[in-house]
């Protein structure tokens, strides 16, 4: 089995073990967890070294609009409903 299916297979695992019902690709939970770790305060290159982006610049252009939602209170309001 290719390594990515193996992957998705396990996402599919926690997934359902978690109780998440509603379609989730892990594809989110990469874009979730980076967008925590910028909101936390977690320097850009770190991040971009984690995500195994080009460049920084390259995460900033991505998630740069996630900043702005954390700075005016309103992070993420659908997280909230992904049970």
């Amino acid at each position: 089995m290719r390594r990515v299916e193996q992957m998705t297979k396990s996402w599919m695992t926690v997934k359902t073990k978690a109780g998440i019902s509603k379609p989730m690709r892990l594809y989110n939970l990469r874009y979730l967890a980076a967008s925590e770790m910028l909101a936390a305060g977690a320097d850009l290159k770190s991040v971009s070294e984690i995500l195994d982006h080009a460049s920084p610049d390259m995460t900033l252009r991505v998630y740069q609009h996630t900043s702005t939602a954390f700075r005016l209170g309103n992070p993420f309001p659908a997280v909230e409903k992904i049970k």
